[in-house]
């Protein structure tokens, strides 16, 4: 009994680190989070993904901050308007605009990697996260969990019906409370 726990606990965490280095290495995180609903019953699922993709998304935080010396921020949002916008409205409303940026369906890249450029605190990217992760994580992992065979979701035979509308619903009702 004892090393069937530890045999599914090893499996859990093993999935862990793939959700951080798939969300380090660039990889869309709905493949991995509807795989993680395919493998796992929903709770550990939503658990995996939610882990995975906070420490991914803080050690690229991490990465880029380490690395930032190199981009010169400063030089950076000196010749973009835009950027300078944004990072004017991140200090006048850092935890709403962070939300705002997580809850959007952007390249995770672009959160994970490009928010450092901004100047927000970690502590801010940090909650952030933590409060996106579940609300994408779970309709992904739903769809996961209700097909058969995932080749038939990328083939485009199987739709993945209404897991894939709650998806949708959450992403805008997000946008929208956001607003």
């Amino acid at each position: 009994m004892l090393q069937d726990l530890l045999r599914g606990g090893l499996v859990v965490w093993s999935r862990w680190v793939l959700g951080l280095l798939w969300v380090v290495c660039l990889l869309p995180t709905f493949v991995f989070e509807v795989f993680a609903g395919h493998l796992f019953p929903l709770r550990t699922a939503v658990a995996v993904c939610v882990v995975g993709k906070t420490v991914g998304a803080s050690l690229c935080f991490a990465i880029a901050r380490s690395l930032s010396h190199t981009v010169e921020p400063e030089r950076l949002l000196a010749r973009h308007r835009r950027l300078q916008a944004l990072a004017r409205v991140v200090h006048e409303h850092p935890l709403k605009t962070t939300l705002l940026v997580r809850f959007a369906w952007l390249p995770a890249p672009v959160k994970n990697y490009g928010w450092t450029v901004v100047g927000i605190e970690y502590r801010i990217f940090l909650l952030a996260t933590l409060a996106e992760g579940p609300v994408y994580a779970l309709p992904a992992a739903v769809v996961g969990s209700q097909v058969d065979d995932l080749a038939d979701v990328v083939s485009g035979k199987t739709q993945p019906g209404w897991a894939g509308k709650l998806m949708v619903a959450t992403g805008l009702g997000c946008l929208l409370l956001l607003l």
